[in-house]
């Protein structure tokens, strides 16, 4: 997202792959003999492109948290896409959200607002294993009747 700080790795006989600096992708090639190569976005040309991002956060299990979390991401003007929620104790949630934000700083304003929040604890954007929780799957249009027993 722009914004991200990047990474370019340039391997022999092959075309630069770019990553964010904080993908756990480069753990495993911080020690190999590889090219790393500063990469930067091109911000002028930005548009008014939304980017989607995951990140994730626990909550106190009461009424009312997840519209507590839901007006936080909205005060910020960011849109929820979709939402994973977890049991991790009887009192306790972990709540997965992806969001779409226009660059980073629109991110860093959602992931403050979140922690200024009463009840939430581990705010942070999400990393790879959290990010998969997020289904992929796209809406088609269709109306399944038969998961509601129409």
């Amino acid at each position: 997202m722009p914004g991200d700080r990047l990474v370019g790795i340039l391997e022999p006989d092959r075309p630069l792959t770019v990553f964010p600096i904080h993908s756990d992708a480069l753990i495993d090639m911080h020690d190999g003999d590889l090219a790393w190569v500063d990469v930067r976005w091109n911000l002028a040309s930005a548009d008014d492109k939304l980017y989607a991002t995951v990140i994730s956060m626990e909550s106190v299990n009461k009424p009312g948290s997840l519209a507590q979390i839901s007006s936080a991401i909205a005060a910020c003007d960011a849109n929820i896409n979709n939402l994973v929620m977890r049991m991790i104790s009887p009192d306790f949630h972990q709540m997965i959200f992806e969001i779409e934000v226009r660059d980073l700083a629109q991110l860093t304003d959602v992931l403050q607002t979140l922690k200024r929040s009463p009840g939430l604890s581990a705010v942070q954007r999400a990393g790879i294993r959290e990010a998969s929780m997020i289904s992929t799957l796209e809406w088609d249009g269709s109306v399944d009747r038969s998961a509601r027993g129409d």
